[in-house]
């Protein structure tokens, strides 16, 4: 069963799924009149002929629209031996700890720059992270933690900023070199149509492994080889934004705060929405609505990963999922009204996952070594109790209609409530949506290691808690296909609309 991720391929996804429903209710309704039988293998043949016809049309479409838009290389004319224009960096910072003196310092030591303000916008800070940057002679707008915003704050920094351009990053990123900075205001130079420049988030080699993989991921999926430009042609009509598929919106309009660069003159003309995330993305696609084009940098950038628990993980997951609805206009599936999916049975999902998941994982002492040996043993432990029959789980799991509320609550504190489940009603692997999505996960992740640890000795724990978060973050983004359809269909109840506001201040708000 496909998972419920928005996408903008959706209305070819309903296809597939209509023929499943009709392929299941004729399978199981075993007292069908003949012809009840024949028009269901009748709509059958004609979902499946309009499914042809869509692909085809989708691919041509598709055709006319890659002429619509351009990536290409980064120009690499000659540049300067120094930048002579003022640079103001711009850093929103809360509790900074250790490392915003280490980003400081580096910023500091940058070259071939000769006039770089920093800006810290601190939004009540107690660890003394006012006093470092007053030290780095960083100048320093304060305000109240409840008036934060990662749009809104940054837009304060930039109106307070007197250089010609404004690069903007966050208090946990570290600079991966001394010209840093000159490499994000150099590609202006040479591409004046340039809008805004972001750069490659790196993490070192002790960053635990969940961060690695998906930051190789996030790599792999922007796809970009070398320093790039990309923007729309000026004959793109906008209204065919949402004709593109999902994964080339989002190259075009990447762009990334944690370490990105925007001149003050486009800046004044295309700021930050006020918006508490995915403010970055927003501005890209603006831009692009202007004419403008945007680069992405891998010659430069930032270490910068969050080891954070499974909650983190769900909550960003979460809010990506409904970025990609409200800011690149994606389609919504009705991935849960297809299959029946209300809110009771999407928790006995999350919560059986959770119960799979505890009983296959070994300890620490029993994973081996071998990433491969290790990936392979856990998924044999999984489809071993996803292949089991009723009674073996409930031995396995113990009594199916018990409360599933501690095992939920330490997911997402506060997020699923402590239902009750009827006999029946848990444990039903074979219909589990989120079985396949979290396989697949597990499935990526153990090429990575494959290809890029040859043991896991001494990382056992990052293991068992890379599974963890990626059963985190195909609950996260299931939850933001829920509630949007849930919305888009005006059916939220105050239950998802409470679990929305606390999903995103979660991760959102200092």
């Amino acid at each position: 069963m496909n998972g419920p991720g928005v996408s903008a391929d959706a209305r070819m996804q309903e296809l597939p799924w209509a023929l499943e429903c009709a392929s299941r209710i004729f399978k199981e309704k075993k007292n069908i009149s003949s012809r009840q039988a024949g028009a269901l293998l009748a709509a059958e043949r004609k979902a499946a002929h309009l499914e042809h016809q869509l692909a085809e049309a989708k691919s041509a479409l598709g055709e006319i629209l890659r002429e619509q838009y351009r990536i290409e290389p980064m120009s690499s004319d000659p540049r300067p031996a120094a930048l002579a224009d003022r640079i103001s960096v711009i850093i929103p910072v809360k509790n900074g700890g250790d490392t915003l003196p280490e980003l400081l310092r580096k910023i500091r030591a940058q070259r071939k720059v000769e006039d770089v303000e920093i800006i810290v916008i601190d939004s009540g800070s107690t660890d003394g992270s006012v006093a470092v940057a007053e030290s780095f002679g960083c100048r320093v707008i304060r305000i109240p933690q409840k008036d934060f915003n990662h749009g809104g704050t940054r837009n304060l920094g930039a109106r307070e900023a007197r250089g010609d351009f404004l690069v903007f990053t966050v208090q946990d990123a570290v600079p991966v070199g001394n010209y840093w900075l000159y490499g994000m205001v150099c590609p202006f130079l040479s591409h004046p149509d340039l809008g805004a420049v972001s750069s490659r988030q790196f993490v070192r080699p002790d960053a635990d492994l969940y961060s690695q993989w998906t930051n190789e991921e996030t790599n792999r999926m922007i796809g970009f080889e070398g320093d790039s430009v990309y923007g729309l042609s000026p004959s793109f009509d906008f209204t065919n934004w949402k004709h593109l598929d999902g994964l080339t919106k989002r190259r075009l309009s990447f762009l990334d705060d944690v370490s990105s660069c925007v001149p003050k003159s486009v800046f004044h003309e295309v700021p930050f929405s006020p918006l508490n995330n995915a403010e970055d993305m927003d501005l890209g696609i603006r831009l692009l609505e202007k004419g403008r084009k945007i680069g992405f940098l891998t010659s430069t950038g930032v270490y910068h990963w969050h080891d954070r628990g499974p909650d983190y993980v769900l909550k960003r997951h979460y809010i990506g999922t409904k970025a990609n609805l409200y800011i690149l206009r994606s389609s919504l599936p009705r991935f849960f009204e297809v299959q029946d999916i209300g809110w009771k049975a999407f928790v006995a999902n999350v919560a059986d996952m959770l119960d799979l998941l505890a009983a296959a994982l070994p300890g620490a002492g029993g994973v081996d070594p071998k990433p491969l040996n290790a990936s392979r043993a856990f998924v044999s432990s999984i489809r071993r109790y996803i292949d089991a029959s009723p009674g073996e789980t409930s031995a396995a799991f113990g009594e199916p209609g018990r409360s599933a509320g501690d095992r939920l609550e330490s997911l997402c504190p506060g997020v699923f409530g402590a239902p009750v489940f009827l006999p029946g009603e848990r444990h039903q692997f074979h219909r589990n949506f989120l079985v396949s999505h979290f396989l697949r996960g597990v499935g990526q992740f153990a090429e990575f290691l494959g290809a890029r640890q040859s043991s896991l000795k001494g990382r056992e724990e990052e293991f068992l808690s890379a599974l963890h978060k990626i059963l985190a973050a195909a609950v996260g983004e299931a939850l933001g296909a829920y509630f949007l359809e849930a919305e888009t269909r005006g059916r939220l109840t105050g239950d998802l609309t409470g679990m929305d506001r606390l999903l995103a201040k979660g991760v959102c708000s200092f």
